[in-house]
């Protein structure tokens, strides 16, 4: 907590990580349903200070963003997995795009 503090982490909104869960397992969401859970999502990760380079990749258990850091504080990355407990795995990768080293996080159930 006084680590989230001190670099001014935002909590994640309620209920935004069953409505992911509910999404990847199928749930069809009409295109202002799509819009406002991407907004709501690039809202934690903005508040998580992490820039996001393209859109959310969603699978069948769990999902990956692409930051355009490319050193992410320790801090953050737990600060990421806390706000989603119900998944149980998160790794980074880095992998090149267009040129440029590109950071991925996935999260997976």
């Amino acid at each position: 907590e006084e680590m989230e503090d001190d670099l001014r982490l935002y909590p994640i909104e309620e209920g935004l990580e069953d409505d992911i869960i509910d999404y990847i397992n199928g749930k069809e969401l009409d295109d202002n349903e799509k819009w406002d859970l991407e907004n709501r999502l690039e809202d934690f990760f903005y508040g998580a200070k992490l820039k996001c380079r393209k859109p959310t990749y969603y699978f069948t258990d769990g999902f990956e963003f692409y930051v355009t850091e490319i050193y992410i504080d320790f801090r953050i990355l737990e600060h990421v997995k806390k706000s989603f407990p119900k998944f149980h795995q998160l790794s980074v990768s880095s992998e090149m795009d267009q040129g440029f080293s590109t950071l991925s996080v996935k999260l997976t159930l």
